[in-house]
């Protein structure tokens, strides 16, 4: 049998869960401009929109970068739940989230 757990104060553990609440929002929030900087940087060289190639560049580059960013913020995410949890002594499983192939009905692959 496991030892047990002091009983923490309330006050303590909302403070501290609290304060991983608002890393994870400062991470993810640097995470999205992060995304948001290679799509910029992919529509810069997007020169002609009338080039199927230059627009397939800058549509590969875009879901590549949408793709990346939403496995970091799933994976991060997933971090910060299991610490959560803890923290509230919780013995999470393996948590998992699913990303969808098509978020909002839009493939992201071919």
């Amino acid at each position: 049998m496991p030892p047990r757990r002091r009983r923490r104060d309330p006050d303590e553990l909302a403070a501290e869960v609290l304060a991983m609440v608002n890393a994870q929002a400062v991470a993810r929030d640097q995470i999205t401009t992060s995304v948001l900087q290679q799509i910029a940087g992919a529509m810069a060289e997007l020169v002609d929109w009338y080039d199927p190639k230059q627009v397939d560049a800058f549509v590969q580059a875009a879901s590549q970068a949408v793709a990346d960013g939403r496995q970091v913020v799933s994976d991060q995410t997933e971090a910060y739940l299991v610490a959560q949890l803890d923290a509230l002594g919780v013995a999470p499983g393996r948590f998992t989230p699913h990303l969808a192939d098509e978020p909002r009905g839009i493939p992201v692959t071919e």
